[in-house]
């Protein structure tokens, strides 16, 4: 039998049309969602590629000011913050803030920016030295872990340690007797109750004048341990377990190796040169001339004339004979010798001096003493 179909019916064409709308409409609406999440992942890329720019730049600029702690220190009282370090690229900058937490404790916060929005902020504890902070911790002029003995005309003298010490005027000390005053009010290093003189003659009077540390003294200048003032030296003498004879002051310029200062010529080419000297094994100084750090990690001696001004850190016993003279301070990790009429000048001025060495006073971040995070 044939069929005839009527008017109202479509037949199996009725059927695709709608089913071709629904397809295309389905397709249009996955391609909007594609599009749509194609544009979310381009953001959120971004958002990540921003994130990761102003990380860097946070954490680039918080870098760039460890290191260099000359700004910071010039400026920035304990308890106040200051913007030491900024720059702007294309797209990305930064903005570093110290903030002083003690005289040499220090946190660095950098804030990344894109596109002039903050992103990222990151953070670093820092310690740099403090001249005036590390010689407030050194009460004596003479600190030593065993006991002291002086003998003959020889003397410790610390009643006079805000003066300029051996041929220096005031003008030498000008930029750093401010900071001694401020440490040593009453004009003298302070002195050890406990102190007993390996000499029973000697006078009660001269005991007096005594300035002497009988703390056992730490050989660390603060966070800086003997292998940072190892790193750092200007002259590195001698080897492991041996013993090194110079007479320093020999020449100038400071490539030579007897070169360590002349403090007794403050004004001359090198009287601005205070170095950080290194000795491996145990020293001996006969005679000569020298000032700055000295750091030995055995027995230091000094005879003849020999004149140092600053700081001498020695491992092992220090020993002075005839007319040997040290301004500023003595740190051993043993006993300390005087014999003859060999001084030791407690001088606040030839220490802070040598403190001042740039590669002594640059930043240090401290372990596990950093941050970040995302705005």
């Amino acid at each position: 039998m044939r069929r005839v179909a009527g008017p109202g019916d479509t037949g199996d064409a009725g059927f695709a049309i709608p089913l071709i709308l629904m397809v295309l409409l389905a397709a249009t609406a996955f391609g909007h969602l594609l599009h749509y999440l194609a544009r979310q992942e381009l953001t959120v890329a971004g958002a990540e590629r921003d994130l990761l720019i102003a990380r860097l730049a946070a954490e680039g600029g918080v870098r760039a000011v460890t290191g260099s702690a000359a700004a910071v220190l010039a400026a920035t009282p304990v308890g106040d913050s200051a913007v030491v370090e900024g720059a702007h690229g294309e797209r990305g900058g930064y903005r570093v803030a110290a903030h002083r937490l003690t005289r040499e404790l220090y946190l660095l916060a950098g804030e990344g920016r894109v596109d002039g929005a903050a992103r990222t902020k990151a953070g670093r504890l820092t310690w740099a030295l403090d001249p005036g902070a590390r010689l407030a911790a050194f009460p004596g002029a003479v600190a030593f872990r065993a006991h002291a003995a002086i003998t003959d005309s020889a003397r410790i003298a610390g009643d006079r340690v805000t003066a300029a010490p051996l041929v220096w005027s005031a003008a030498e000390c000008a930029a750093h007797l401010p900071l001694a005053d401020s440490l040593f009010p009453y004009g003298r290093v302070a002195e050890s109750a406990s102190w007993a003189p390996a000499v029973s003659t000697l006078e009660p009077a001269r005991r007096q004048r005594l300035a002497v540390d009988r703390n056992p003294p730490s050989l660390n200048l603060g966070a800086l341990s003997l292998q940072d003032l190892e790193e750092l030296a200007d002259i590195t003498l001698g080897v492991p377990g041996g013993t090194t004879r110079v007479h320093p002051g020999s020449g100038c310029p400071a490539t030579v190796a007897g070169n360590w200062g002349t403090p007794l010529n403050p004004t001359g080419s090198c009287g601005a040169y205070l170095p950080v000297v290194v000795v491996r094994g145990s020293l001996e100084v006969t005679g000569g001339e020298g000032q700055g750090v000295l750091v030995v990690d055995g027995g230091a001696s000094f005879s003849a004339n020999a004149t140092f001004a600053g700081l001498v850190l020695a491992a092992g016993s220090v020993r002075l004979a005839d007319d040997a003279h040290v301004a500023g301070w003595i740190r051993s990790g043993d006993q300390v010798l005087l014999e003859d009429r060999a001084r030791v000048e407690g001088s606040a001025c030839a220490g802070l001096r040598a403190l001042s060495h740039v590669g002594l006073r640059t930043m240090r971040a401290l372990p596990a003493g950093s941050w970040i995070e995302p705005l």
